[in-house]
Protein backbone atom coordinates (compact mmCIF):
# COMPACT_ATOMS: atom_id res chain seq x y z
CA UNK A 1 0.00 0.00 0.00
CA UNK A 2 1.12 3.24 -0.98
CA UNK A 3 1.49 6.46 1.58
CA UNK A 4 -0.90 9.02 1.83
CA UNK A 5 1.62 11.34 0.77
CA UNK A 6 1.50 9.26 -3.05
CA UNK A 7 -2.18 10.00 -3.18
CA UNK A 8 -2.04 12.87 -5.73
CA UNK A 9 -3.95 13.45 -9.13
CA UNK A 10 -1.46 13.56 -11.94
CA UNK A 11 -2.24 14.16 -15.67
CA UNK A 12 -1.16 10.98 -16.58
CA UNK A 13 -2.98 9.22 -14.22
CA UNK A 14 -5.93 7.09 -15.60
CA UNK A 15 -9.12 6.40 -14.40
CA UNK A 16 -8.63 2.79 -12.77
CA UNK A 17 -5.24 4.58 -10.68
CA UNK A 18 -7.33 7.77 -9.82
CA UNK A 19 -9.67 4.70 -8.57
CA UNK A 20 -7.34 2.95 -6.69
CA UNK A 21 -5.88 5.90 -5.00
CA UNK A 22 -10.19 6.88 -4.19
CA UNK A 23 -9.88 3.46 -2.87
CA UNK A 24 -6.88 3.60 -0.71
CA UNK A 25 -8.20 6.50 0.55
CA UNK A 26 -11.22 4.97 1.95
CA UNK A 27 -9.63 2.14 3.71
CA UNK A 28 -7.52 5.08 5.25
CA UNK A 29 -9.71 7.00 6.16
CA UNK A 30 -11.78 3.87 7.87
CA UNK A 31 -9.06 3.04 9.89
CA UNK A 32 -7.98 6.93 10.76
CA UNK A 33 -11.64 6.92 12.02
CA UNK A 34 -11.88 3.39 13.92
CA UNK A 35 -8.59 4.59 16.08
CA UNK A 36 -10.16 8.50 16.68
CA UNK A 37 -13.13 6.81 18.52
CA UNK A 38 -11.04 4.20 19.91
CA UNK A 39 -9.06 7.24 21.75
CA UNK A 40 -12.56 9.04 22.37
CA UNK A 41 -11.31 11.62 19.67
CA UNK A 42 -13.49 11.39 16.63
CA UNK A 43 -15.88 14.76 17.90
CA UNK A 44 -12.79 16.75 18.67
CA UNK A 45 -11.93 15.54 14.80
CA UNK A 46 -14.98 15.79 13.52
CA UNK A 47 -16.25 18.83 14.69
CA UNK A 48 -13.16 20.75 14.62
CA UNK A 49 -10.41 19.94 13.02
CA UNK A 50 -11.42 18.82 9.51
CA UNK A 51 -13.85 22.16 9.57
CA UNK A 52 -10.80 24.28 10.21
CA UNK A 53 -8.24 22.37 7.84
CA UNK A 54 -10.69 23.69 5.06
CA UNK A 55 -10.53 26.90 6.70
CA UNK A 56 -6.59 26.84 6.58
CA UNK A 57 -6.39 25.24 2.67
CA UNK A 58 -8.77 28.45 1.75
CA UNK A 59 -6.25 30.80 3.54
CA UNK A 60 -2.88 28.90 1.91
CA UNK A 61 -4.56 29.28 -1.70
CA UNK A 62 -5.55 32.81 -1.25
CA UNK A 63 -1.70 33.32 0.18
CA UNK A 64 -2.37 33.90 3.44
CA UNK A 65 -0.02 32.12 5.61
CA UNK A 66 -0.33 30.57 9.10
CA UNK A 67 2.18 31.58 11.42
CA UNK A 68 2.99 27.63 12.95
CA UNK A 69 4.91 28.71 16.10
CA UNK A 70 2.48 30.93 16.71
CA UNK A 71 -0.08 28.24 16.83
CA UNK A 72 1.82 25.87 18.45
CA UNK A 73 2.19 28.34 21.72
CA UNK A 74 -1.67 28.76 21.56
CA UNK A 75 -1.83 25.11 21.68
CA UNK A 76 0.58 25.19 24.80
CA UNK A 77 -1.43 27.68 26.42
CA UNK A 78 -4.47 26.49 25.88
CA UNK A 79 -3.08 22.49 27.26
CA UNK A 80 -1.55 24.66 30.46
CA UNK A 81 -5.46 26.22 30.65
CA UNK A 82 -6.94 23.01 30.30
CA UNK A 83 -5.07 21.07 33.14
Amino acid sequence: MRELSDLSIRAQDTDADVCSDLTQLGSLMLQLYHELQRRHLWTLFDQLEAPLSVILALLELRGLSVNVDVMHRSRDTLQVSYR
